[in-house]
């Protein structure tokens, strides 16, 4: 899981998750915005993340997707 600040600090998104195979095929989930959050422990969860467009969502989850296979990931995260 690849997870940013994306606009500000009180606004983290759990950017993207990968689910991955041993024969090459992986694919990503939506990311999940933690909007809520108490003693740094995620308290509601939000997802897709209102804060993210269509062609951002889709960009950021090739992106992860491609450093997945290139490092031979397999398994989900």
């Amino acid at each position: 899981m690849i997870q940013a600040s994306v606009f500000d600090t009180n606004v983290w998104l759990d950017v993207t998750q990968v689910l991955c195979d041993k024969h090459g095929n992986a694919i990503y989930l939506n990311e999940r915005e933690c909007s809520i959050q108490r003693r740094n422990q995620k308290v509601i969860e939000e997802a897709p993340s209102v804060f993210l467009d269509a062609d951002t969502r889709i960009a950021m989850g090739s992106q992860a997707v491609q450093l997945a296979k290139a490092v031979g990931y397999d398994s989900a995260g």
